[in-house]
């Protein structure tokens, strides 16, 4: 059968042979090339296949004044009953790791732990070190990591010098650098190639010729629309500044490439040990010099890309912080994992303190009668500091530490510890939370960043257990609002002239609503509000509202319980006595 006529386009031209009409049809040309693109990435040695990006930023966290208890390993289960002081027993539930790392559970990136509840890693690169604050002196921090990079690469102090010139073919548009520092470490060359690729757009080249028959031939190209790896290439030199000029270090002259492809930008650093270079004792030496220069010329036409700028020189520093008494949590990432460094939170707990020698600061009890010692002088456990959020020894570490406290000011002997031990109890006792659950009635979440004045933080502190702070005969007191028995009684025989005068506070000042502000701890601490209601008070005098701030509170049942003590004591206390008594009362 005859081809169809619109079909005989499609086909050369019949070519007839001397015999006399026999038709020859060549085979149909095969497919175009189909371009091949190479793979993202640039080639580093020592590693295999490409990399995206060389990029790394350090970032280092100042968590508080150390020492820490650190980063929470676990979760306690707790069992006890109402109006009990402390808990009966508990359990610890580790979390877990498959890498035995459990604290990594506490850290997250983006509100997103570093590790499930499984114990599986949420990312692909975690490169983690931290230290508790306890180091007096320069320390390794510890190391925690599940990829290749190498923690000890991590700088201890850098500085970064943001440049951004075009790098261009030719020794007369080379770069030089100079840094005045004589305690540089390291130089770090951080090149930026913006776009880096071969496209190949001639169909005339690398063709093949494909017989079709009938003395018919096609020619088609094997690479047209390839994309392909490209090259730039540079040359390095480091020269000494000295007093009587440049003086080059020959043995870090440096031939180096960038190969690869590149569609949306990389950076590639360059690295160039100066630790063993120089002299210290060298009184002329001043500095260091940095030479760069492009050694591959650059592309003219549009279906060739590589161009290159110096993007930042990084110097590092070859001594170590100390960071004496800190708690420091450090993180590197790499522009390869992380398009930009993400926020980060930890759920940590924070300054250990002196406790009483009979304390157990995790199930919250008190052991027979209490000497008057502290642990830093002995407990059962070992003597030393213990983490506790028991608001009373909170504020009593406040009032005596001598470094961040007030212990430079005020001696121990100056503080009503016995009244604190009994705030403390009542802190510690467990309570119904609101919402079906046990917890103790106070606890101390709190983190102090700023200066602030003394005697003020002190009654924001005494306001998490309801209490406030005085000065009297030259010591410092706390009091709470808790049930106490009766210990004077005054009648018109020991009143002068007998008098008492009452007054009441006015029913527009009695408050109806409280909105209270606390952090969540669910939410990643952050700021919440619990909306409490009188409604036998919303009956009698509308709707009043009151705002507080809770200090210190990271417990809805808290928050809560302190908006309905607030709402109580407007409605109830109202009312006050003024008259004089003699200093036997007092």
């Amino acid at each position: 059968m005859n081809p169809k006529e619109e079909d005989r386009k499609f086909y050369p031209k019949v070519l007839r042979g001397a015999g006399g009409g026999s038709q020859c049809r060549p085979s149909p040309p095969p497919d175009p090339h189909t371009p091949i693109e190479a793979p993202e990435g640039i080639k580093k040695a020592g590693l295999a296949g490409k990399v995206l990006s060389r990029t790394e930023t350090e970032v280092t966290d100042l968590i508080s004044e150390g020492p820490i208890e650190g980063l929470v390993t676990g979760k306690y289960i707790y069992a006890g009953q109402s109006n009990q002081i402390g808990w009966s027993s508990y359990q610890f539930n580790k979390y877990p790791n498959k890498a035995n790392d459990p604290y990594l559970r506490s850290i997250f990136w983006k509100n997103v732990p570093l590790i499930d509840d499984a114990g599986n890693y949420n990312y692909s690169q975690i490169n983690f070190r931290y230290d508790n604050g306890n180091q007096t002196t320069a320390v390794n921090l510890t190391s925690k990591l599940n990829n290749t990079v190498d923690a000890a690469s991590i700088p201890q102090s850098s500085r970064t010098l943001t440049i951004g010139d075009t790098l261009r073919y030719g020794t007369d548009f080379a770069k030089n650098y100079d840094f005045r520092s004589t305690n540089i470490n390291k130089l770090i060359v951080s090149l930026k190639i913006t776009a880096l690729f071969d496209q190949q757009n001639d169909p005339n080249i690398d063709r093949v010729t494909y017989d079709l028959g009938c003395g018919s031939q096609v020619k088609i190209s094997q690479t047209a629309g390839d994309i392909r790896d490209r090259s730039i290439t540079y040359r390095f030199k480091i020269f000494k500044i000295t007093s009587g000029g440049y003086i080059e270090i020959t043995s870090l002259q440096k031939d180096d490439k960038t190969d690869g492809k590149i569609s949306s930008g990389i950076i590639d650093a360059f690295e160039f040990d100066l630790s063993n270079q120089y002299n210290p004792d060298d009184t002329t030496f001043l500095g260091w010099r940095v030479y760069i220069q492009r050694t591959s010329k650059e592309s003219t036409v549009l279906n060739l890309k590589d161009s290159v700028t110096v993007d930042s020189i990084t110097e590092v520093f070859k001594e170590d912080y100390i960071y004496p008494k800190s708690a420091i949590f450090k993180s590197l990432f790499t522009a390869e994992y992380f398009s930009n460094v993400p926020d980060r939170a930890y759920d940590v707990k924070l300054l250990k303190v002196k406790i009483p020698s009979n304390y157990d600061p995790i199930k919250k009890t008190y052991a027979a009668d209490w000497d008057g010692r502290f642990s830093d002088v002995y407990h059962p456990s070992g003597v030393g500091l213990y983490w506790t959020d028991n608001p009373a020894w909170c504020y009593y570490d406040l009032l005596t530490n001598r470094r961040y406290g007030l212990g430079k000011y005020i001696k121990n002997q100056q503080v009503d510890k016995w009244n604190l031990y009994q705030i403390a109890q009542y802190c510690d006792t467990i309570v119904d939370d609101g919402f079906g659950g046990l917890e103790p009635r106070f606890t101390c979440n709190a983190i102090i960043n700023d200066f602030a004045d003394a005697f003020s933080l002190l009654n924001d502190m005494a306001s998490i257990f309801r209490g406030m702070s005085y000065y009297a005969n030259g010591s410092i007191f706390a009091i709470a609002d808790l049930p106490k028995d009766p210990y004077i009684l005054f009648t018109n025989s020991n009143v002068e002239n007998g008098d008492f005068n009452y007054s009441s506070s006015s029913k527009k000042t009695r408050n109806t609503v409280a909105v209270v502000r606390y952090n969540d701890m669910n939410y990643f601490a952050k700021p919440t509000v619990e909306h409490i209601e009188d409604p036998d008070g919303v009956r009698k005098y509308g709707i009043r509202k009151l705002e507080i701030t809770a200090f210190g509170c990271t417990s809805r049942g808290q928050a809560y319980r302190l908006g309905k003590w607030a709402l109580a004591t407007e409605q109830l206390e109202t009312e006050t006595v003024d008259f004089t008594a003699g200093l036997d009362s007092v």
